[in-house]
């Protein structure tokens, strides 16, 4: 009988959030491989666009930035993925 795997949905967690100028994206269900983290503000213009390689699409990344305070989104793209999560900057 052939075991059934259950795909998790892709997702992102980010901590600490509200942030000063630095988070860690907590990354679950991707595929290994790069993946696009662009920092948008409330507009939706994109501040922040970086590639970053992931080895198994399972891990934490470390993402810097130097933003003026107020609402944001960070969106991570890879393929047909896309998710999205607010950010505050303190």
């Amino acid at each position: 009988m052939d075991s059934i795997s259950i795909k998790e949905n892709p997702s992102i967690r980010l901590y600490p959030n509200p942030a000063k100028n630095k988070i860690e994206i907590d990354i679950k269900a991707f595929a290994a491989g790069y993946v696009q983290v662009l920092l948008m503000d409330k507009s939706g213009n994109i501040v922040r666009d970086e590639k970053r390689l992931m080895y198994n699409g399972n891990e934490t990344i470390t993402f810097m930035f130097s933003e003026m305070p107020g609402l944001y989104f960070l969106l991570l793209k890879q393929g047909q993925i896309k998710v999205k999560s607010k950010l505050i900057i303190q």
